[in-house]
């Protein structure tokens, strides 16, 4: 271990050379390089001694968690498998086990606490007239749905130099004891009391569960293949099919970590590590997050700590990459193999990871040689003459191996030592911890300017100031009249809360926002200068792009960021402002934006801490939790007893966050909201003269008229629905290309029609950019049209400011914020 990084000798790292070096297509390459691999894991960490003696002990670990001592296991285990199966409401055929899993389906959704759950089974039982003690136990309860004890492993690691201490070990076999430090040779006390440990979860029984829920594994089989020259997803880009080449997998999983604080008033924060499966659908993909382990702490984990969990982490990985997965499909059998292909991590964990400098050190830049510039005690990015050289995994271990043999006393091209990412077999160390555009371009570059903007400095004479008061406050006064569609999560806040605002309303700001509300207020210069910035990143989170337009977004993007320093001077040429000249090769490299956004994982970490109901044993909290959502409630048609069907439709419905109680499937694709009104003939006359349809008007031609219709997955209300007043999905765009506003939803024999007012629109343009998104209104219809429903394109927002009406179209649907 030397300056707090996890070090290797020239021996081992020939054995890392080995492993990212040449590859063939067959899995016994594969397990060479597990093979490899486990040596340098074996070698670096060593000397901690395997725990073969955790597995004859068969004392619970807690003597320091004691559960209930009062309570003999053997009795309990039978009383559990002679009541599970009781009828214990006779009418509706549901067991007690099917009650008590409704029971904790309700907690989870709802966050409630152990004692809340207990009322409710108490209640149940007084329904139900029974008078059995063991069927509201809390200690029963847990025994029946908490996760298996070995799905959760314990390591502990030295105080010292957070180099790991014992094999992963679950509770039943832990053991206290004092352990020595295979590194710095300090002895600590292994105990479940103490902080220095972390948690990995098995992240083999949770993809099972996953894939083998109904309808998941054949969203995977039936995804369509992609055209040619386009980029639609992360399997068109360049890692993807080079991994293709080098090794035979089913599929592919990108993983992530960041901290969070647990609560408010604490400086503790959690580092989970959570995945998430390529070749799901894109909703499904980002809806279905795989737990991976966690640590907490006080502030953030130390470099070598990383390491360590990682290379936990890789063990993981090499087994799922070598045994895969086995699953039970409706083709039989399949054994599913996983390789990691992309880790999506912030600018300060990404060189923690790869073991390199951090972007405030010469060499910075996870993607190319430029060094940087000293100015003013900080590292600059000015543009360059000549793009300079990009990073590549053999470049990357070229410098590593010149950092060897120089025994680690100096750092090569902003390279420090072996990352334990290195153990991952077929990963990119480079290229496959890609720009992550949240944190770069969101919370970076976006608000990087924002802040200048409001920011005055006398000594600079800046000509884009519009922190003036009386400014604000008409910059506020046009984002608060801004109806978002309800795809958008965050209402606008004002202006002056920007320092408040999250990433989603970074999105929202410089993707629809900003320059309507900008418009006549920030000089034409700098306006027309953001508006590169939006275009380019549009295009960059379409849900596809040609070759053509990624090649405008790189050029767009780069005559950006050329203009950021004589605009704004060299002080803002930020690692951030630079990292955008990588996006689009990251693109190329790895598909859309949205693939290796950190939007999910945040969504995830959002969903992690509502599991926390105390400040004791929180990460055995969480863990717990995480694991029953994952695995036994995605698992129901699964379980070793036969379920009722009803307590599968509930369990299954109650974590749908939308639920419509009134609703007519007229088609796959359609769901009209409501229980409709009857249309009166004079209007369906009228409609059928817009239809050209001959039809004689009779008593019994009935039409009905509603106002809310999901249509392929997505919300749309007509300009009749009044009772949301700040939000607006009333806007389309139909196949044709036009733009409109829907009037009604009508469902008649004839089949499922929308009344709408075409709106007649340019494109808004500044200086040389024309934004094919951003769409200015110049007048709406006064005649009303009728077309299907099915010809609904794209949903669109409509944007109210000052005197002027702007459409917005979304890059893609499915990203989650």
């Amino acid at each position: 271990m030397v300056g707090g990084l996890f070090v290797c000798d020239l021996h081992e790292f020939e054995y890392l050379m080995m492993s990212v070096g040449s590859v063939q297509q067959a899995d016994t390459t594969v397990q060479k390089n597990i093979n490899i691999v486990t040596e340098v894991t074996q070698s670096s960490a060593e000397n901690s001694e395997t725990c073969n003696h955790y597995e004859n002990d068969d004392n619970d670990c807690n003597k320091e968690e004691s559960t209930s001592a009062d309570i003999n296991d053997t009795i309990l285990e039978d009383e559990i498998q002679n009541n599970e199966q009781k009828i214990m409401f006779l009418q509706a055929g549901l067991t007690r086990r099917d009650v008590q899993m409704m029971v904790l389906a309700i907690s989870l959704r709802h966050n409630l606490s152990k004692a809340a759950c207990t009322d409710i089974l108490d209640l149940l039982k007084i329904c139900a007239n029974i008078n059995d003690k063991s069927f509201s136990s809390n200690y029963l309860f847990k025994k029946q749905f908490d996760p298996p004890d070995d799905a959760i492993k314990y390591v502990f690691y030295c105080k010292a130099c957070q180099t790991q201490l014992n094999s992963p070990v679950s509770m039943l076999q832990f053991k206290k004891e004092n352990k020595e430090c295979s590194n710095c040779k300090n002895t600590e006390e292994v105990s479940l009391t103490d902080t220095n440990y972390f948690i990995m979860t098995d992240i083999s029984s949770q993809i099972k569960s996953l894939l083998e829920t109904k309808g998941v594994f054949e969203g995977i089989t039936k995804k369509t293949s992609s055209i040619k020259n386009e980029i639609s997803d992360i399997t068109d880009g360049e890692l993807y099919n080079n991994l293709k080449k080098k090794a035979l997998f089913s599929l592919t999983y990108n993983f992530n970590t960041d901290g969070a604080p647990i609560f408010t008033s604490s400086k503790r924060s959690m580092w989970p590590i959570q995945l998430l499966i390529n070749e799901l659908p894109p909703k499904d993909r980002f809806k279905h997050l795989i737990f991976g382990g966690i640590w907490i702490g006080t502030g953030k984990p130390k470099s070598a700590l990383l390491n360590t969990i990682f290379r936990c982490f890789a063990n993981n990985a090499k087994k799922l990459a070598i045994d895969g997965v086995e699953i039970d499909s409706i083709h039989g059998k399949k054994t599913i193999k996983l390789l990691p292909i992309l880790c999506s991590v912030d600018s300060v964990a990404r060189p923690i990871l790869q073991c390199r400098k951090q972007f405030n050190g010469y060499y910075g830049c996870s993607w190319c040689y430029q060094a940087g510039t000293y100015i003013k005690t900080q590292i600059k990015y000015p543009v360059e003459d000549h793009p300079p050289v990009l990073r590549s995994s053999e470049s990357h271990m070229q410098d590593l191996a010149k950092v060897v043999d120089n025994n680690y006393k100096t750092s090569e091209r902003g390279v420090k030592g072996p990352s334990s990412l290195l153990l991952l077999p077929y990963f990119d160390i480079v290229w496959s911890l890609p720009p992550d555009y949240m944190h770069g371009v969101l919370l970076g570059v976006t608000r990087q300017l924002c802040d200048l903007w409001t920011t005055y400095s006398p000594t600079s004479k800046n000509t884009y100031y519009i922190g003036v008061p009386t400014t604000i406050k008409k910059i506020n006064k046009r984002l608060l009249s801004i109806k978002p569609t309800q795809n958008i999560h965050r209402l606008p806040r004002t202006f002056n809360e920007k320092s408040k605002w999250k990433a989603s309303e970074w999105k929202s700001w410089c993707l629809y926002y900003a320059l309507p509300c900008l418009s006549g207020i920030l000089g034409t210069t700098y306006l027309n200068h953001f508006a590169l910035l939006v275009k380019g990143i549009f295009i960059l989170l379409q849900e596809r792009i040609t070759s053509d337009e990624l090649l405008l977004a790189e050029n767009i993007i780069q005559k950006f960021v050329k203009e950021v320093e004589k605009l704004y001077g060299i002080a803002a040429m930020t690692f951030n402002m630079h990292s955008l000249l990588h996006l689009a090769v990251s693109v190329r490299k790895t598909g859309p934006l949205w693939t290796s956004s950190a939007f999910p994982y945040e969504s995830g970490i959002y969903k992690i801490k509502q599991q926390i109901k105390g400040p004791v044993g929180v990460e055995k909290q969480i863990t717990k939790k995480m694991l029953t959502i994952n695995t036994c409630l995605l698992h129901l048609d699964k379980t070793s007893y036969e379920i009722n069907e009803k307590c599968v439709a509930f369990c299954t419905s109650i974590f749908h966050y939308n639920k419509n109680l009134s609703s007519v499937n007229t088609t796959p694709d359609i769901v009209l909201i409501g229980t409709g009104s009857l249309i009166d003939q004079p209007s369906i006359q009228r409609y059928l003269e817009l239809l050209n349809v001959q039809e004689r008007i009779d008593d019994k031609l009935h039409w009905f008229s509603y106002k809310k219709c999901i249509f392929k997955k997505v919300m749309y209300h007509t300009n009749k629905y009044l009772k949301v007043k700040k939000t607006n999905d009333t806007i389309i765009q139909t196949k044709s290309g036009e733009f409109a506003e829907i009037i009604d939803f009508i469902n008649c024999d004839f089949g499922n029609f929308m009344v709408i007012k075409i709106f007649n629109t340019q494109c808004q343009s500044y200086g040389a950019t024309q934004l094919t998104h951003l769409h200015k209104t110049v007048s709406k219809s006064n005649t009303i049209s009728i077309i299907p429903i099915n010809e609904i394109s794209n949903k669109c927002m409509l944007l109210q400011i000052s005197e002027s009406e702007y459409i917005c179209q979304f890059p893609n649907m499915f990203e989650i914020q």
